[in-house]
């Protein structure tokens, strides 16, 4: 077992892009106060989670007060609207490079992620698989932008086999002409030693939408997802 840990606890909410993290790193001796600590942030987490959907389904105009004590220090992660907690200790919590799913939280361990938008391209890998995907860049003037050729390569590290996509196109409701059109594409965390990397696009076409490709510790599968799709009048 890989004596440094990341453990990240992500729920995923109906009404979009809401991710609650926890981070665990450096292996500890008292196993009995690092499942304490990560139960109490993770009760906070769905506490929260609960009142953002009560909220949603009320509507316009509805708020909610959530008052809760956490264990250490949350940090908000907007770009990705996640809230992340980190614990400096917790090796022997959950094994390394694994990955749990209990109802809404989806626990990822491990921290060999790396995400990169210095070159050419918007690059995310781990110890298993290298992507790289098209850089546009962001602009007050979108550039023009297809999802054709959104995802460039995807390398099985292991063997060193790379595969370049010839057709990565995002259709919306059976419309062609939805995979095409203006946007941008960024990397939003950027770094070593990660939990997970997240490679975004916007689209602006005949449908509005975002696309998210997520790539995890130790997972050697990328998630696509698609979000926020709205209908261009």
């Amino acid at each position: 077992m890989n004596p440094l840990v990341t453990m990240t606890l992500v729920v995923l909410m109906s009404i979009g892009a809401i991710a609650l993290v926890i981070t665990v790193v450096k292996p500890v001796a008292d196993r009995t106060v690092s499942n304490s600590v990560i139960r109490d942030a993770t009760s906070a987490m769905e506490m929260l989670d609960n009142a953002i959907r009560e909220v949603a389904s009320e509507g316009a105009g509805s708020k909610r007060v959530v008052k809760f004590t956490a264990p250490r220090e949350f940090e908000v992660t907007g770009q990705e609207d996640s809230l992340q907690f980190k614990l400096e200790s917790g090796a022997e919590v959950i094994e390394y490079l694994s990955r749990r799913l209990a109802g809404d939280i989806v626990q990822i361990a491990g921290n060999d992620v790396r995400c990169d938008d210095a070159g050419s391209n918007l690059t995310q890998e781990n110890s298993f698989v290298s992507i790289a995907y098209k850089k546009v860049p962001k602009a007050s003037t979108l550039a023009s932008i297809t999802t054709e050729n959104m995802t460039l390569m995807i390398k099985e590290k292991t063997n060193g086999t790379a595969v370049y996509p010839a057709n990565s196109s995002i259709i919306i409701n059976g419309d062609t002409s939805s995979k095409n059109g203006t946007g941008y594409s960024e990397v939003l965390w950027k770094g070593t030693n990660l939990p997970l990397c997240i490679v975004h696009f916007y689209i602006n076409s005949t449908y509005e939408y975002d696309v998210y490709y997520t790539l995890y510790a130790g997972a050697d599968f990328v998630v696509a997802d698609v979000r926020h799709v709205v209908t261009k009048t």
